[in-house]
């Protein structure tokens, strides 16, 4: 079954292998092995490839496979090749990062462009959602926009993360830096425990200094201590404090609840979370939202700003721009 324009859907009679929701899209491998694309905007069912689909990776806004040694990609209702010999590839919203042969490449607008030549036998980079982080000839090197900056003269990716227009890095001889639109920031001399980043913000944990959130050019001490856990993605930084979950975004530091709640997501700069009475809530810019008005709730899931979640009747729930749908 599939939610798309306000309705519910039946495509298969049998549940599907594999299945990768996207923006108004929906891929899947049928109980045959079959991939197939549903096109919410029509809404009609294409297939892509007849079986043999590998490994198969998927943002919220872009999906490739390989198929063999071919990495495909999914373009409008069809599969497009774009790179042979394929061995490894990495997908996010607006990159394709993948290995052909001894060249490590990117898909970028529509274009392949060279990365770095592999000399050691695990090649490795790390990809934002339009950056990717990698060393190179023993420089640490940025893709952005069609172009390759050199950050560094020194190539360690061990503590290193990028974003949305954005990277972080520890370097011995200058600490921890920052690369925001064509600039360097400097953030402190102590060496990182952590380093994360999302859409144009980065956050540390750094010894004696606690958590640590660069946002909007400006550096802001969010606690003076380490938190248990804290997790960046797009637009917020959530964390747990002395047994509780806040969250640091554009409106700030907010307690989100005096608890750890067993469940969370986040998307932009939404929050979604199960309370301690099993009901769905959230925080969008400050704003407290609820999802519904049943408790004991399960299996709640965030697919864009779609909450998901099953009653205790045990029918799926479906809260989709304020309006809610039950099936």
């Amino acid at each position: 079954m599939v939610f798309a324009r306000d309705r519910i859907l039946k495509l298969e009679p049998r549940p599907p292998r594999r299945t990768f929701p996207l923006e108004d899209q929906l891929v899947y491998e049928d109980h045959e092995g079959r991939l197939k694309v549903f096109m919410a905007d029509e809404p009609e069912l294409f297939l892509l490839q007849e079986n043999g689909a590998g490994l198969i990776s998927a943002s919220r806004e872009k999906l490739a496979w390989l198929s063999g040694d071919t990495l495909k990609v999914l373009e409008g209702r069809s599969a497009k090749p774009i790179a042979f010999e394929v061995d490894t590839f990495s997908v996010s919203d607006q990159l394709i990062v993948f290995r052909s042969g001894d060249q490590v490449r990117t898909s970028w607008n529509g274009r392949i462009h060279d990365l770095f030549q592999v000399n050691e036998s695990d090649p490795s980079w790390i990809h934002g959602k339009n950056t990717v982080l990698f060393s190179d000839q023993g420089h640490l090197r940025l893709f952005h926009e069609g172009e390759i900056i050199t950050l560094s003269d020194q190539a360690d990716l061990s503590l290193a993360a990028t974003g949305n227009d954005i990277a972080a890095w520890w370097q011995a001889d200058r600490g921890t830096l920052v690369w925001q639109k064509g600039s360097i920031h400097e953030i402190s001399a102590l060496r990182p425990i952590e380093v994360q980043c999302g859409n144009s913000i980065a956050a540390f944990t750094v010894p004696d200094l606690g958590l640590m959130c660069f946002r909007e050019g400006e550096l802001h001490n969010v606690i003076p201590e380490i938190p248990s856990i804290f997790k960046v993605k797009d637009d917020l930084l959530v964390f747990l404090h002395e047994g509780k979950l806040e969250l640091f975004g554009p409106v700030g530091r907010v307690l989100v609840e005096p608890y750890v709640p067993e469940w969370w997501d986040m998307n932009g700069d939404l929050l979604v979370y199960l309370d301690i009475d099993r009901e769905v809530r959230g925080i969008q810019g400050g704003e407290r939202l609820r999802f519904g008005k049943e408790t004991n709730s399960r299996d709640p899931e965030l697919i864009g700003k779609t909450v998901i979640y099953t009653s205790p009747t045990g029918h799926a729930t479906i809260i989709h721009e304020g309006r809610t749908y039950v099936f």
